[in-house]
């Protein structure tokens, strides 16, 4: 698991029920492996090197663009999952590809894309094996309701229009 944050936690209580041997990467906790004893905590490396499943939860920034490349991709096993739920370009999708073409990756669950919404002729389409969902971390009780409002608004206008 790439990031330890609220999600990221949450992610791997729910992996905890499956008996799973659990690495996370985060800088941020490598001083602090100690206090958690149920999972490995370590660098990005180290993490993938036995990983057959990576799901990625950090943030996006100057640091984790494209945090997962060929490079490091090659360094999990050969038929490595990999589900990404932060951004979408913490994963670089053209070595992602390059991989899925090659059978180095089994396959990928993203909700997140380089370029979104996903277009209909990206190659990663072309793969029967890959899921793919809609992002919903803008999802917070203030964001739903402002929605909300924002489109009973417009619908009361149209309305209102449209009875004149």
């Amino acid at each position: 698991v790439v990031g330890f944050g609220d999600i990221g936690k949450c992610i791997i209580r729910k992996l905890q029920a499956f008996n799973m041997n659990i690495w996370v990467s985060d800088p941020l906790y490598l001083e602090k492996k100690s206090e958690y004893n149920d999972i490995n905590i370590d660098i990005l490396d180290k993490c993938l090197e036995k990983a057959n499943y990576v799901i990625t939860c950090c943030p996006l920034n100057k640091h984790t663009y494209h945090l997962l490349n060929k490079e490091k991709i090659l360094l999990c096993q050969k038929g490595v999952k990999i589900i990404n739920v932060g951004r979408g370009p913490i994963i670089c999708e053209k070595d992602v590809i390059d991989l899925l073409e090659n059978d180095y990756i089994d396959s990928v669950g993203f909700d997140v894309f380089e370029e979104e919404p996903l277009s209909h002729d990206n190659i990663l389409r072309n793969f029967k094996q890959n899921i793919f969902g809609t992002h919903n971390g803008s999802n917070t009780l203030e964001a739903v309701d402002k929605v909300s409002n924002k489109v009973l608004n417009n619908l009361n206008i149209f309305l209102q229009n449209k009875i004149n």
